[in-house]
């Protein structure tokens, strides 16, 4: 019997197609090497808007010239306080600025609010159904403020200006929104600000997004009354540049001098080829380009022996002169006159040249009297100002790096030391004096209260807490370490009747 024979048409493709099995089931896709975040593509619209990540003075000066710029770029703010974003809507949406006593408003910006990480935690616990919604904190207002009820978008240029003690910690807070293509400036006075950085967020250089450090020396000053401790010796920051007047509302005055600084782009030499390093370049050339042709800024780019040279002036006018202002509560200009600050003064002088002719070698001890006697004022320094609100310095990123670095030498630094330690126990000594009498005004016994129960974490700022769900977590393992041993047996229980086993041999079959 002959069998039909049967005509077979040849497919295109590979002839592994006609023979292929069913498509039982799909293999995910590969995710992309330098994919990040999980938000969409960029638009267009995001790939011109410039974030700006502070609302203190630098980031309205910041926000004010680029909003006057004739060609401007979209700019939003980002703020973790709804508080904040409400009343910043509630007044127009524009930033104000002092200068030469008189009031200037910007164009209309964006503002978006940004969850806190332990917000984060929280919510991922609550969609588990790990999250006790007692002690959950939920939204129930109606008003919304941009970014509540859509999905956040991609941040394609990032201009981050809080301090630098807080710079790292405020980028994560933003992480999952940046991608390796994007650009960020790091305006910090600080230094070691980016290796910070890139410990805690982005040890993987891969994924890392394109770092240029910046530096802003414009001359500004803040009217007091704009920090405080509350009752529970916390920090309540009242820094807002915006607000409906009045006493209450602190708002930066510009006295219309100074120049922004942009430095090179931050590569590893060992480790980024030549190909990144142009792909780095291009990814931030949109955000240098804005800041650049921004005429009130008067920013320019510099290589980087100038910028550490300018962060180092900038270290050193805040390693004598904030301490000694804080110390001897006095302003600025009257430490040349001042007993004591000359008798410290000539040490810590030089022992942070010490540091700096081996950083920059070259640098005459001469040239940081000059740095400091440029920057004496009729006003008190920052860090004297903090100091008075019972609010952390931050001394331990200035002086403290400073220590740190003349370490790395083998050096010691005894009076950046003794200045050091001097004015973080001044600083709690005030927030114990602010604490104690805002409760005596309020009528709060100091034995009672749920604020004495607070744990050391607790008492710190927020920025240098660890994340609040981690902390109950740890809390949890201590008791049940403690009481490990020691649970009490329940009444049902009957010890097992064991027949010990004792020498017996076991029989190989």
């Amino acid at each position: 019997m002959r069998l039909p024979t049967l005509s077979v048409k040849r497919a295109q493709g590979s002839y592994l197609q006609l023979i292929r099995p069913p498509n039982l089931f799909r293999w995910p896709p590969l995710l992309r090497r330098n994919s990040s975040s999980p938000t969409d593509e960029p638009t267009e619209d995001d790939r011109r808007r410039i974030y700006i990540l502070g609302l203190g003075s630098k980031a309205t000066l910041l926000t004010f010239f680029l909003s006057q710029k004739p060609d401007r770029p979209p700019i939003s703010l980002l703020s973790t306080s709804r508080q904040r974003a409400q009343t910043f809507e509630a007044e127009g949406g524009k930033v104000k600025l002092f200068i030469d006593g008189q009031t200037f408003e910007s164009g209309k910006v964006d503002i978006e609010v940004i969850k806190k990480q332990s917000e984060k935690q929280e919510d991922e616990d609550h969609s588990r159904g790990t999250t006790n919604t007692s002690s959950r904190r939920i939204n129930i207002k109606e008003d919304a403020i941009q970014g509540d009820n859509e999905s956040p978008r991609p941040i394609m240029n990032l201009i981050c200006v809080v301090r630098s003690k807080w710079a790292a910690s405020s980028i994560n807070e933003v992480k999952e929104r940046l991608r390796p293509d994007s650009a960020i400036l790091a305006v910090q006075d600080g230094l070691g600000v980016l290796e910070e950085i890139f410990k805690l967020n982005y040890p993987d250089t891969r994924t890392r997004p394109s770092f240029r450090l910046g530096l802003m020396n414009h001359r500004m000053w803040v009217e007091d009354g704009d920090v405080e401790v509350n009752q529970s010796g916390t920090e309540n920051k009242r820094l807002k540049p915006w607000g409906p007047g009045g006493e209450d509302w602190s708002q930066p005055h510009y006295l219309g001098k100074g120049e922004m600084l942009v430095g090179p782009l931050a590569i590893n030499s060992l480790k980024t080829s030549r190909s990144e390093e142009v792909q780095g370049i291009r990814n931030t050339q949109y955000l240098v380009d804005q800041l650049l042709t921004c005429p009130g800024l008067s920013a320019s780019k510099v290589d980087q022996r100038k910028l550490l040279r300018w962060r180092y002036r900038k270290l050193v006018k805040d390693t004598v002169v904030g301490p000694l202002t804080t110390l001897l509560e006095v302003n600025s200009d009257a430490l040349p006159q001042h007993p004591e600050a000359q008798r410290i003064m000539p040490h810590l002088i030089r022992e942070a040249w010490e540091v700096i002719r081996r950083d920059l070698p070259g640098t005459p001890i001469e040239e940081l009297g000059k740095w400091i006697a440029l920057e004496l004022h009729d006003r008190s320094h920052s860090m004297a100002h903090y100091a008075l609100h019972g609010v952390d310095t931050g001394i331990e990123k200035i002086n403290g790096w400073l220590i740190g670095r003349a370490a790395q030498y083998g050096l010691k630094l005894p009076a950046h030391q003794l200045v050091m330690e001097a004015v973080i126990a001044k600083t709690e000594e005030r927030r114990a004096f602010i604490v104690a009498q805002k409760r005596a005004e309020r009528g709060t016994p100091s034995h009672s209260g749920p604020e004495n129960h607070e744990t050391p974490d607790e008492a710190r700022p927020y920025e240098e807490r660890p994340d609040k769900v981690e902390m109950k977590r740890e809390r949890k393992r201590k008791r049940q370490q403690d009481m490990l041993g020691n649970q009490p047996m329940p009444e049902t229980y009957t010890k097992p009747q064991i027949t010990p086993v004792g020498s017996l041999r076991i029989r190989r079959v």
